[in-house]
C-alpha cells in the first residue's frame, strides 16, 4: 500500500524545545498519512542546505522520538539509514496532492 515519506532536516535550534517541534513536525505527518489512507511512514533524515545543521546525534536522536511516538500511535515505521548519501527512484501515480513543506 501507500507511505508517506518524510524528508526531515534538523537544525541547530530545532534541538531546543525538540519535543514541541516533533510534535508539531507529527501533526504534519499524521495529517498527510490520512490524506493517502495509509498508516505507513518512511521517515528519512537529511542535511538540507540550511544556515544550520543539528549535530548528527541530535539529529538521530529527534528522528528517533518522531519514529518511537509514530510506533507507539499504531503507525507502521521505516527510517533510512542515517548519515547516508541515498538515491531515490520514485514513480508517483494518482491523483496531484498540493506539496506540503513544513518547517518545525
Amino acid at each position: 500500500g501507500p507511505a508517506v515519506v518524510a524528508l526531515v532536516h534538523v537544525e541547530a535550534q530545532d534541538v531546543e524545545g525538540a519535543d514541541k517541534r516533533v510534535t508539531k513536525a507529527l501533526k504534519n505527518v499524521k495529517w498527510l498519512a490520512g490524506k493517502f489512507e495509509t498508516r505507513t511512514v518512511v521517515l528519512h533524515s537529511f542535511a538540507h542546505l540550511a544556515a544550520t545543521r543539528a549535530e548528527p546525534a541530535q539529529a538521530d536522536a529527534l528522528l528517533a522520538k518522531m519514529r518511537d511516538r509514530l510506533t507507539a500511535a499504531g503507525y507502521s515505521v521505516h527510517t533510512t539509514p542515517f548519515g547516508w548519501f541515498n538515491e531515490f527512484r520514485l514513480h508517483v501515480a494518482g491523483p496531484s496532492l498540493a506539496k506540503v513543506f513544513v518547517e518545525i
